[in-house]
């Protein structure tokens, strides 16, 4: 977070030059079996408390005290609701608990697009939500479409 416009913009983003097995930031993360990868419990509990922290202590000088507690919330469910749903490629029992620890963590992901999805896909199953989305035209880039269209 910014405070009196102290913000930096790189004119090229560096993260392919330095992106590696050894950096820091790979202890924030599991990867699944199939590759997809995201946040654990605890850096999205230590990142929440962190801007919580510096929310309260430069409150009187900001606007919108309560919007960014809210933006906060926000960021803790949407990272929850990818947890659960990179859970599928463990099974959709693992993706249930962990959209319902979404839940418990963050009631607000409740109204998060993304937990409706994932609950969509855990109640069709996989062979429904994939039709589903081919269907919306959100399939695979190398799906065959569902008719010739001519």
């Amino acid at each position: 977070m910014a405070l009196d416009g102290s913000v930096a913009f790189l004119a090229t983003p560096g993260m392919a030059w330095r992106g590696h097995d050894g950096q820091d930031s790979n202890a924030l993360c599991e990867f699944e079996p199939d590759g997809t990868q995201y946040l654990r419990v605890e850096p999205i509990a230590a990142m929440r408390d962190a801007k919580l922290r510096w929310i309260d202590s430069h409150a009187a000088r900001l606007r919108r005290v309560h919007f960014l507690r809210f933006q906060v919330e926000r960021f803790v469910a949407y990272e929850m609701v990818e947890r659960a749903r990179a859970g599928f490629s463990r099974g959709r029992r693992v993706a249930w608990q962990r959209l319902m620890e979404a839940m418990r963590r963050a009631p607000i992901a409740l109204v998060e697009p993304r937990a409706w999805r994932v609950l969509a896909r855990l109640v069709m199953g996989e062979h429904v939500w994939s039709f589903a989305k081919r269907l919306l035209g959100r399939g695979a880039p190398d799906a065959a479409p569902l008719s010739s269209g001519a």
